[in-house]
């Protein structure tokens, strides 16, 4: 049963008729090897008529062959399970990570609020930026909480891009847009697209539907500064330095005919970009 009726104040047999109207929408209109995600955690969200009930259904992909997982689970489920049982899960599962021939399955787990984030996407982001947050300046739950795709009516609509203007930014309240492209059974449609608002609480507001799908969101009248993720998350020059000299740094030894050399030079001007870097971080409020 898909957990939902505390989180959102739905009947059981609500629920029900939910689970099963989006089940049969993303078996009827998703491509063969499609991914809501690029995400190792393979976690996804699914905002539900955002503007109607405005709730996100919870998600996950997999594949398996023919029940193999599953005669798996339960054999490692069992009591008694000896060695040369489980050597021989050990060999079955390799040729499972191996099989060209895998179904992939998504499966919906439970339904959230708009405000509540894939804590995973949110912990393997963190932990991804952890050594260079100075680069990356926003924080793991803005990205937790975009929906990986909107069900409107009997359409499944997917992301795209994600695209704000961190000048206009105060404190820690934003307003970012999210393009979606519709997904059918044979892949995504780019001749339309669906640019949607969502704010800091995981609110979200259709904004624009355009008939072609332009070539940089900034073309869109009316919102000049917009720039997509790839734009805020690529280093500046000085980060980009900063990083190859930490990277001589940690990998000298002290020899001075290591290939690695670190001169009273270098070592000033690593010793320089880190307290620059470091006083960058607290001045934006401690990244």
């Amino acid at each position: 049963m898909l957990r939902g009726m505390s989180r959102g104040n739905l009947k059981e047999e609500e629920v029900e008729l939910l689970l099963r109207k989006v089940k049969n929408l993303v078996s009827n209109q998703t491509p063969l090897d499609w991914r809501f995600t690029a995400s190792p955690a393979a976690k996804f969200l699914l905002a539900y008529e955002p503007e109607k009930e405005n709730l996100r259904l919870l998600g996950r992909s997999f594949r398996d062959y023919k029940g193999c997982c599953e005669s798996i689970l339960q054999s490692l489920k069992n009591q008694r399970l000896d060695e040369m049982e489980f050597r021989g899960l050990v060999s079955d599962y390799i040729k499972l990570m191996r099989n060209p021939n895998c179904e992939i399955k998504h499966e919906l787990k439970t339904i959230y609020l708009p405000k509540q984030d894939l804590s995973d996407e949110k912990d393997i982001f963190n932990a991804v930026t952890a050594s260079v947050s100075h680069v990356i300046p926003f924080e793991g739950k803005r990205v937790a909480i975009r929906p990986n795709a909107i069900i409107t009516g009997e359409q499944i609509w997917v992301r795209q891009g994600e695209y704000f203007n961190l000048e206009n930014e105060s404190g820690k309240d934003y307003i970012e847009y999210l393009a979606f492209e519709q997904l059918t059974a044979q892949g995504v449609n780019h001749d339309c697209l669906h640019l949607y608002s969502i704010d800091r609480q995981g609110h979200l507001k259709l904004r624009e539907c355009k008939n072609q799908n332009p070539t940089s969101i900034r073309l869109v009248p009316g919102r000049p500064g917009l720039r997509s993720q790839s734009y805020w998350t690529l280093p500046t020059l000085i980060d980009a330095e900063y990083m190859d000299v930490k990277y001589s740094v940690g990998r000298w030894s002290g020899d001075s005919t290591s290939y690695e050399t670190v001169n009273p030079a270098k070592a000033l001007l690593f010793v320089r970009l880190e307290a620059l870097l470091r006083q960058v971080r607290t001045t934006l409020g401690g990244r």
